[in-house]
């Protein structure tokens, strides 16, 4: 309960919407998880920058440049370097729940 309400508080979108995506019958491992978000984070740089390539999940872009005007280019890297280590945690068996709280209440507080 309490990561659906800091997933909805990040993304914008509405408690109950997270709450229907979260009751499907496929569940993420941490592993996965953490892979979509490397990837939803290179598309906020991606947007950040004005690049203009093309991102992996357009359908975040509105949220990605309310980060992306929010965020300074060192909060940016720390976003990158908490991945880094929540996936490092995990490959050295942490606990998955643990790890993702964890990297979610640092992405909280970045993004406040």
């Amino acid at each position: 309960e309490k990561m659906i309400r800091m997933m909805a508080e990040m993304t914008g979108q509405p408690l109950k919407k997270i709450q229907a995506d979260v009751e499907r019958d496929y569940f993420m491992s941490a592993e996965e998880a953490l892979e979509v978000l490397t990837y939803l984070w290179r598309d906020e740089l991606v947007v950040k920058s004005g690049a203009g390539a093309r991102l992996r999940y357009p359908e975040a872009e509105d949220m990605l440049s309310r980060w992306a005007d929010s965020l300074s280019w060192p909060q940016a890297d720390q976003v990158f370097v908490s991945l880094q280590e929540a996936k490092n945690k995990l490959k050295a068996n942490g606990s998955p729940d643990v790890t993702l709280e964890v990297f979610l209440l640092r992405l909280r507080d970045l993004l406040e």
